[in-house]
Order: C-alpha cells, then sequence, then structure tokens
C-alpha cells in the first residue's frame, strides 16, 4: 500500500470523518428524532452487537438474558459472527438474531470496503427498523467493525466501553469514542461477565443473574446421544472432553500429549473420550488417534454443530483442553474444566486472553501454564506455533484432572475472578 493510499484511508475513513458526515445524514434522516439520554420506550427497538467468538459469546449469555428482564416488551436485534450463528439462533431472550461480518474483506483500500461493507448491512438490514438504543458489549480492542457498525445502525442512543479501558484497545481503536453516546470507563482485573453487566447497567438495565447458558433442540440431543452410543459401557468410568484445538497455534497443546494423558488417565479410571474441535483442526483427532487407538475414543472434531457439542458435553463429567470456546461450552453446562495456556507474565490482567477476564465462569476449575517464558520470549509467548505452552507437563495436568474427577477432589474453584492457577516449572 503506498504512503498516499494509506494516508487517504486515514483521513477518509477516520472516526471524525465518519461521525462529522454521518451526523448530517442521520438528522436529516429523521434518526436523532429522540433525546440521546433518554431510556428505551418500554416497547422499543434495541441493537445488540456481538460480534466475537464462540466464548466471548457465551460469556454475554448472562447479558442478553438480563437485557431481555430489562426490558420484556421490547424488540431486540442480535447480531453476530456467521460462526456464531448456530449458537445464538435459539437464543429465546431476542426476537432476531442476523449476522454479519467484513473482516473477511483483504486487499487495497480494506479499511474504507469495510466501512462500505458495514453501510451496506445497516442501509439493508438496520435503517427500516430505526432502533431506539444499541449497545456493543465488547471490552476488547473492535477488529470487526462492531463500534462502526453500532453508529451506522442510526440508533441515537448508543453504549459501549472506552476505547481507554486498556492499551490494546487505546491503540487499536483510537477514536472510537466517538461513535458512542454513553461510554463504560474503567481498568484492572474484571471477569467479562461482570464487564458485560457494567455495560448493561449503563445502558438502563438490571443484572440480577450471571449464570451462563446456551439453547439447544431436541435434534441437537439427539445427534448427542447416537454420537455417544458409540462408546463402551460407561459403568463408574468418567466420560471426559478433550479440546485439542485453539484460535492461535501457541495456545495448542500438541495432540500427541493429549494422547499420553488419555492413556495415563484410561489405565488409572477407566475414563472415555470424546474429541472436541471445529473444522480445520481434523488433523489433531488425526494425531491423537494414530498415538492413543483405542475404543474408548470419539474424534467427534469438524463432526458438530456448535449446539451439538454444548449437547454432548453436557454427558460428559470434565473438559480438559486449550484456551478456547469449547472449554466455555463446557463450563456453560456446568462441567469442570482443566485449562492449558501458553507463558503470560506481562502482569497484564486486563490482557487479552488473561485468567482473570476470561476463566470458564461459575465452574470447577484448574489452570496449568507454564512459571516462565521459553527464550527467545520474555514476558508473554508470542511465537506462531507452539512454543511455550510445552513446558506445560503431561504429569502436571494428569494430576490436576485426577484432581477434579477423583472420588476425593483435591481442589475446587469457589471465586471465578481468582482462578486456581498451578504454575509448572
Amino acid at each position: 500500500m503506498s504512503r498516499f493510499t494509506r494516508h487517504f484511508q486515514q483521513v477518509v475513513g477516520s472516526p471524525a470523518v465518519v461521525r462529522a458526515v454521518g451526523e448530517a445524514f442521520f438528522f436529516l434522516g429523521g434518526f436523532r428524532r429522540s433525546s440521546r439520554s433518554e431510556p428505551p420506550p418500554p416497547d422499543g427497538k434495541i441493537l445488540v452487537i456481538k460480534l466475537d467468538a464462540v466464548g466471548d459469546f457465551v460469556l454475554a449469555t448472562p447479558f442478553l438474558r438480563e437485557l431481555r428482564g430489562s426490558f420484556p416488551r421490547a424488540s431486540i436485534t442480535l447480531i453476530v459472527r456467521p460462526s456464531v450463528l448456530n449458537l445464538a439462533e435459539t437464543c429465546p431472550y431476542v426476537n432476531e438474531v442476523r449476522a454479519f461480518q467484513c473482516n473477511h474483506i483483504v486487499g487495497k483500500f480494506l479499511w474504507l470496503r469495510r466501512h462500505w461493507a458495514a453501510l451496506r448491512y445497516a442501509r439493508q438490514w438496520l435503517w427500516p427498523r430505526r432502533f431506539d438504543l444499541a449497545i456493543c458489549p465488547r471490552w476488547s480492542a473492535d477488529r470487526d467493525h462492531a463500534a462502526f457498525l453500532c453508529y451506522f445502525s442510526g440508533a441515537p442512543r448508543r453504549v459501549g466501553a472506552s476505547e481507554f479501558v486498556n492499551a490494546q484497545k487505546r491503540e487499536a481503536n483510537r477514536g472510537y469514542d466517538r461513535f458512542f453516546t454513553e461510554l463504560v470507563e474503567g481498568s484492572g482485573a474484571m471477569h467479562e461477565v461482570e464487564r458485560n453487566a457494567q455495560i448493561l447497567r449503563a445502558a438502563g438495565g438490571r443484572t440480577r443473574d450471571d449464570r451462563c447458558e446456551l439453547w439447544v433442540t431436541a435434534e441437537d440431543h439427539r445427534r448427542a446421544e447416537e454420537l455417544l452410543a458409540a462408546l463402551p459401557a460407561r459403568g463408574e468410568s468418567p466420560l471426559v472432553a478433550l479440546g485439542l484445538g485453539a484460535s492461535m497455534l501457541r495456545k495448542v497443546w500438541p495432540a500427541s500429549s493429549f494422547a499420553r494423558l488419555a492413556s495415563e488417565l484410561r489405565r488409572r479410571t477407566g475414563a472415555r473420550f470424546i474429541l472436541i474441535g471445529g473444522p480445520g483442526e481434523e488433523h489433531l483427532g488425526a494425531t491423537f488417534c494414530r498415538d492413543f487407538p483405542d475404543p474408548g475414543v470419539i474424534d467427534a472434531i469438524g463432526k458438530l454443530t456448535l449446539r451439538e457439542t454444548f449437547a454432548s458435553l453436557r454427558h460428559c463429567d470434565l473438559h480438559i483442553g486449550n484456551d478456547s470456546g469449547p472449554m466455555h461450552l463446557a463450563a456453560a453446562a456446568g462441567k469442570s474444566v482443566v485449562e492449558i495456556l501458553p507463558h503470560s507474565a506481562s502482569g497484564a490482567a486486563d490482557a487479552d486472553g488473561s485468567p482473570q477476564r476470561f476463566a470458564p465462569w461459575r465452574v470447577d476449575q484448574l489452570i496449568l501454564r507454564p512459571a516462565s517464558a521459553t527464550p527467545p520470549c520474555e514476558q508473554e509467548c508470542l511465537a506462531d506455533e507452539p512454543h511455550c505452552i510445552l513446558s506445560v507437563g503431561v504429569e502436571q495436568v494428569l494430576d490436576a484432572a485426577l484432581a477434579l474427577i477423583g472420588e476425593n477432589r483435591k481442589s475446587r474453584l469457589v471465586k471465578p475472578v481468582a482462578p486456581i492457577s498451578l504454575e509448572c516449572s
């Protein structure tokens, strides 16, 4: 990209210019008919934009339930990523669920083309609805144009987290505060469930119940039962879900290590296993099954929808895996979790991936991560492949698993914002 092209995008596509042009248009179009400070009418229209990954959506389910409880007569529209639509479309607390994604757009004039995609989407789907309130419950840096879509919705009242809540957002979302009429501020360690509750209260809602939940159909249950029927008879043996994948390779503990772990759990407890993962992660299941060819294993990677995965996890006793969406699905199903993380000693409790922000919510859990980085990493793992996470040993994960599935559990989590973290030296 030439210097001129980059400068042109920065100026024309900047939040300041977008808002200056947008305000004139929305005023002339009658979108600013109500005061910014007015709460939505009891039967008003509310837009929620949640363009985040699976785990983030799971942690936002208390927000959706409490939003409906706060505005029982409102018409609520929820916009999510296409990859999350399968989970969201059965949500009983909204009237409509739609999908939007523009971060797949690449090439020249990237940001202007993404602006245009968001604007076209708003013109087609959002402007006809004339929303009274738009909420963007995202504390992390917005890399999906959620703030732009929130502004383009035309809603006179728009609530979101300030660009100054953490260093990553301050750098990535400079000027985004212009898109909101009300901003939630604050910093430091707080779980995403609690952050979402803050944003809801700023929008005029109330929060009473912070349980995560998901919603499946009878067909989802049937599919899960059919899948698990192929396993040997259960008896007293536990059923363990293994989440082999993650969104970044540095977060992926080796499938061969999972296989060694499963072999030991099988020997000691008679455990049976279901392998969990999404499309593109099938090679992890193949490696696992090559290293641990056992009839007590079902490789479901890439074969289940998100709802079917959740329905299957409800039959399990424990989830062992990386920092991933299935980990949060398991927690929403009320299952104990062993989580394996790469090294991060930056001290930023509010950073993306921090257990203080993204630990499984309200379940027994043990979190394993290296006590120190593996050179050349220093403050945190920045590798493009499994690196620091390799310092977490099979025996350490085995001990954590036995502590949670054994008859005499050695450790139980009580405070969800202070997860039990075991450093592996």
